[in-house]
C-alpha cells in the first residue's frame, strides 16, 4: 500500500470510529467532500498547494480538515499547524475537538498550544518592576512608558509570589486574578530582545518553558498573529517552517487584517526620549558596562551618551516641527495621515537626520553587546555580563522600533499601494506610525510561492457570493492559479423551515438620520419582550450604550436578564445567559459586531437575532482611510470594491449566529431600511442563508 492509499485507509477508519464515538453521528455529504478535497490537494506533486474552503455552518469544518490533514502528515513526516484568530478559539480547538479527533485516530499524537511572548510575564522584568533586584530607578523608569499605580503594584507583586510558588504559569490567560492595563502588562511582557534564553535570568522564563514544549510536536495550534511575525522573521523561528510543515487558518478571514496589523509599526515619541534619557544616566554610572574593563567601560559609555544626545536631538526636531505646526496637521483631529503615502520634503529631512542617528546608537549598542558576550565567552558564566547584555537587549528592541517605524515611513512602493502613514495624538503623547494596507505580496513570499500544503477556511470567504476579494486581499490573486482550490460546501441546515428573515416594510429612518436612534430606543423593547432569548447586533458602543439605557428599566421590570458586552468577560456573560434560559427566564444580550465573532448560541439560547444596522466599516483608522483614498486613486469606487465586499462579509457572519445546528429555529430582524431601498440590498441579500422572508410592520 502507497502513501496515498495508507491516507485514504486511515481517514476511513477514523471517521468509522467517530460513528461509534458520537452519538447520533451523520455522515454529511459537504464535509466528506470537503475531506476529500484537501486530501487530493495535499496529495499533489507542487511545489505550493492551496486550498480555499468555505464551509458553511454546520458542515463540520474543523473535523473536516483535521481528516483531511493530520494522516497525511503523520505518513509524510511533516508537523501540522492550526492557526485561528483568537486565543479563546485556540483553547476550543486544543480542549474539545483534538481530543474527540485523538479518540478516533489509532495513532498518538503530541500537541501544543502557541501563544506569542506577549501572552506571557517576563520573570526578570517582574522582578526589576518590583525593585527585587538591584534598585535601579532609571532602568524602571525606563520599563513603563506610563507610572503604575498602587493598584498594579500590587498585583504585579500577587503575579510574583504566584510564579514563584508555581501557582501560577506566566500565562496572562491562565491568570484568575485582577487584570493588569495593557501598558503595564506589555512593560514586564516577555519580549524577542530582552528575555532570551540563552540569559541566566530567562533560562526559566514562562515563553521558554511554554517554548521548548513545541519542539517535536505532531500539531502546534497558534493564532493569526504568531503565525504572522513567525512569517515576518524568515518563517521557522517561533513554528515550523512552511516547508516542514502543512498549515491550516481556521477562521481565515480574519487572517488578512491580522496580518496586516502585524506589519504595523508605531512608537512613542515622548517614551523614546524618556527611554534614552534612561540609556545616558546608565551609560553616566557605567551600569551596562560594568563588566568591562575601565578603560573600554569608561570609552563605550562615552560613545553611547554622544550618539544617543544626537538621536534624542534628532527625535526633539521632529517633536517641535509638529508642534509648530500642530493646527496645520491636526485641524483638531487625533490623526494626521500622509496622503498617498507621500511624506513632506521638510518631514523627511527630519525622519532622515533620525535615521542615521538610529543607526549610529544601535552600532554602537551592537558593539558594546559583543564585547560584553566574549566576556562571558572568556570566562564561561559571567553574571554581570549577562545582566548587562540582558539590560541592553531592553534598550536595543526600544532602538529597533524607532528603525522600523521611521523606515516603514520611507517606505515608498514602486507599483501598487503604499503603507498608511501617520501622525496620532493619544493620551497627550505624539506617535508616529506606519502599516501596510495590502499584504498580498508579503503572503505570496511567504506562502503562497512554495509550502507543504496550506489550507484555508471559514464559515464565510466569499463576499457577494464570490471570492475575488479575499483572493485579492491574501495575495493568492498574485499566485498561480493552478495552485490554489477554492470550493464551496453548503451547510447541511434547512434555511427555508428552519429560519426567518423579518423585512420591515416600515422603517422611518436610516440609520445615519438624526431621528433613528430615538426610534431604535422606542422600538426595542418590542421586539425583545415577547422572545426567549435575544441577540441585539449593534455597530457602535455608544449606540448600544444609549438604547441600553432606555430599556434596562422594562426589562428589569419584565424580569428579562439584560447584559452589555463589556458588562464582564464573555464567558461570565454567556454563563449568565445560559444560566437564566436553563431557569425559565428572557435573557437578553446586546453586543458590537466583534460579539458576533465565533459565538455560537445553540438551541434555546438564540432564537430571535437583531441587527440593527448594516456593518460598513467607517474609514475612521488611517489604513482603512488609506485603502479607500488608493482605489479612488486607481479610479474605483471604494464603496463597491472595499465597503461592501467588507459589510457582505461581516452581515454573513453577523446572520450566522442564529442556526447553529439542525434543531435549531429563530427569526432575524434587520432595521436597517438600506437593505431595501438601496441597489445593492439584494446582492447583500442574496450572500445570506436562504432563509424564508416575511414582510412586516415594526412597532
Amino acid at each position: 500500500m502507497n502513501i496515498a492509499e495508507s491516507v485514504v485507509a486511515e481517514i476511513k477508519s477514523t471517521i468509522d470510529e467517530l460513528s461509534h464515538l458520537v452519538p447520533h453521528y451523520t455522515r454529511r455529504t459537504s464535509q466528506l467532500t470537503m475531506v476529500n478535497d484537501i486530501r487530493n490537494i495535499l496529495c499533489r506533486d507542487q511545489s505550493s498547494n492551496v486550498i480555499v474552503c468555505e464551509a458553511g455552518t454546520g458542515v463540520g469544518k474543523t473535523m473536516a480538515y483535521l481528516l483531511g490533514v493530520i494522516p497525511h502528515a503523520k505518513l509524510n513526516n511533516k508537523s501540522v499547524v492550526i492557526s485561528t484568530a483568537t486565543v479563546t478559539l485556540q483553547e476550543q480547538i486544543i480542549n474539545k475537538d483534538l481530543p474527540l479527533f485523538q479518540a478516533a485516530y489509532h495513532k498518538p499524537l503530541s500537541v501544543a498550544l502557541a501563544k506569542g511572548r506577549q501572552r506571557y510575564v517576563c520573570a526578570d522584568k517582574l522582578n526589576k518592576a518590583l525593585g527585587t533586584q538591584q534598585p535601579e530607578l532609571d532602568f524602571e523608569e525606563a520599563l513603563f512608558h506610563l507610572p503604575p499605580t498602587e493598584q498594579d503594584m500590587a498585583t504585579l507583586r500577587r503575579m510574583a509570589s504566584k510564579l514563584e510558588t508555581n501557582d501560577w504559569n506566566g500565562d496572562i490567560d491562565s491568570w484568575n486574578g485582577e487584570l493588569l492595563p495593557e501598558p503595564i502588562w506589555s512593560a514586564v511582557a516577555s519580549d524577542a530582545n530582552g528575555c532570551k534564553v540563552s540569559f541566566s535570568a530567562h533560562k526559566f522564563c514562562p515563553f521558554h518553558i511554554a517554548r521548548s514544549e513545541l519542539s517535536g510536536a505532531d500539531i502546534i495550534v497558534a493564532n493569526h498573529s504568531l503565525v504572522a511575525m513567525d512569517l515576518q522573521l524568515g518563517g521557522g523561528v517561533l513554528l515550523p517552517s512552511v516547508d516542514e510543515a502543512v498549515y491550516v487558518f481556521d477562521e481565515a478571514h480574519r487572517m488578512p487584517d491580522i496580518v496586516r496589523d502585524a506589519t504595523a509599526s508605531t512608537m512613542s515619541l515622548s517614551s523614546t526620549l524618556s527611554v534614552l534619557e534612561s540609556l545616558n544616566k546608565l551609560a553616566d554610572k557605567r551600569k551596562l558596562t560594568a563588566a568591562l574593563s575601565p578603560s573600554l567601560s569608561q570609552r563605550i559609555s562615552d560613545e553611547i551618551k554622544v550618539n544617543a544626545n544626537d538621536l534624542i536631538k534628532s527625535l526633539r526636531a521632529l517633536q517641535d516641527f509638529v508642534a509648530t505646526n500642530e493646527e496645520v496637521l491636526f485641524h483638531g483631529s487625533q490623526f494626521h495621515r500622509f496622503e498617498l503615502g507621500t511624506i513632506p520634503n521638510v518631514f523627511e529631512s527630519l525622519l532622515l537626520d533620525v535615521q542615521t542617528s538610529t543607526k549610529a546608537v544601535r552600532r554602537t549598542l551592537g558593539k558594546t553587546g559583543n564585547h560584553l558576550k566574549a566576556e562571558i565567552i572568556d570566562e564561561g558564566s559571567n553574571l554581570v555580563a549577562e545582566k548587562g547584555l540582558s539590560d541592553l537587549s531592553f534598550f536595543i528592541g526600544r532602538i529597533d522600533l524607532v528603525w522600523t517605524t521611521t523606515n516603514l515611513l520611507m517606505t515608498h512602493h514602486t507599483a501598487g499601494i503604499q503603507p498608511a502613514k501617520w501622525l496620532e495624538r493619544r493620551d497627550g503623547k505624539l506617535y508616529l506610525a506606519a502599516s501596510e494596507v495590502s499584504v498580498g505580496n508579503s503572503l505570496l513570499s511567504w506562502l503562497w510561492k512554495k509550502n507543504s500544503g496550506v489550507i484555508l477556511t471559514s464559515a464565510t470567504l466569499r463576499s457577494l457570493s464570490v471570492f475575488d476579494t479575499y483572493l485579492s486581499s491574501t495575495g493568492l490573486n498574485l499566485a498561480n492559479h493552478a495552485a490554489v482550490f477554492c470550493r464551496v460546501y453548503e451547510s447541511p441546515f434547512d434555511y427555508q423551515s428552519q429560519a426567518k428573515l423579518i423585512m420591515p416594510i416600515n422603517l422611518p429612518f436610516e440609520p445615519n438620520d438624526a431621528e433613528y436612534v430615538t426610534w431604535l430606543k422606542h422600538i426595542m423593547f418590542n421586539l425583545i419582550k415577547g422572545e426567549p432569548s435575544s441577540l441585539v447586533i449593534f455597530t457602535s458602543h455608544a449606540q448600544m450604550q444609549a438604547v441600553r439605557t432606555a430599556v434596562e428599566h422594562s426589562c428589569t421590570t419584565s424580569k428579562i436578564l439584560l447584559q452589555c458586552q463589556g458588562d464582564a468577560s464573555r464567558q461570565a456573560i454567556l454563563e449568565n445567559h445560559a444560566k437564566a434560559i436553563e431557569q425559565g427566564l428572557r435573557s437578553v444580550l446586546f453586543g458590537v459586531n466583534s460579539m458576533a465573532e465565533g459565538l455560537d448560541l445553540r438551541g434555546d439560547l438564540l432564537t430571535n437575532l437583531i441587527i440593527v444596522r448594516l456593518p460598513f466599516e467607517m474609514p475612521e483608522s488611517p489604513i482603512a482611510a488609506a485603502h479607500m483614498e488608493y482605489e479612488k486613486y486607481l479610479g474605483n469606487n471604494a464603496f463597491y470594491t472595499v465597503t461592501l465586499p467588507k459589510a457582505s462579509i461581516a452581515l454573513i457572519q453577523s446572520v450566522g449566529r442564529l442556526i447553529r445546528s439542525e434543531n435549531d429555529s429563530g427569526k432575524c430582524t434587520i432595521l436597517d431600511k438600506r437593505i431595501q431601498t438601496k441597489n445593492y440590498g439584494e446582492d447583500l441579500l442574496c450572500s445570506l442563508p436562504p432563509m424564508s422572508r416575511e414582510y412586516r410592520q415594526v412597532t
